[in-house]
């Protein structure tokens, strides 16, 4: 006695929706990298690092596993130079306004400085709406406030 064919149906669904998924990832990734395949090992010579960012725990936890594009400062380069994480050039000189495209980035800001100076301005604003709208004088202005240096 034979197995009818719709008992199968679902078996073949699932499998035919797995085959799909892994070949639209595997397209979608080979796309991201340039037309080359994706990299599962990455020498040391591309793994020369200069966290940009400070390490989170996770980071720190799973630091073997992690593929930060902050990591890798000889594809980084890359990919300013080409565009793409993986793109290289045999051009000998560097485009325009690369020698100003600096991947060291020191000097700017965390998410959580902008977060507090905008909450320092937000609260400035807020105090100086609420005094002035009672009449009373505030001695000190918002420039003078702010050029303290002084941070929350």
């Amino acid at each position: 006695m034979g197995v009818p064919f719709e008992a199968l149906l679902p078996y073949a669904i699932m499998l035919g929706m797995f085959g799909f998924t892994g070949a639209g990832l595997s397209k979608l990734r080979h796309m991201q990298n340039g037309g080359k395949r994706a990299r599962h090992s990455v020498d040391q010579w591309d793994r020369v690092s200069i966290p940009a960012n400070p390490p989170t725990l996770l980071h720190t936890l799973f630091s073997g596993w992690s593929h930060d594009v902050d990591e890798y400062t000889v594809m980084d380069r890359d990919r300013r130079l080409t565009g793409f994480l993986r793109g290289q050039t045999d051009n000998p000189t560097a485009p325009p306004g690369f020698e100003l495209n600096n991947p060291w980035r020191v000097g700017f800001p965390t998410q959580i400085e902008l977060l507090l100076e905008k909450i320092t301005d937000l609260l400035l604003a807020v105090g100086e709406a609420l005094l002035l709208e009672d009449g009373a004088s505030w001695n000190c202005t918002y420039d003078s406030v702010r050029n303290t240096g002084n941070r929350i």
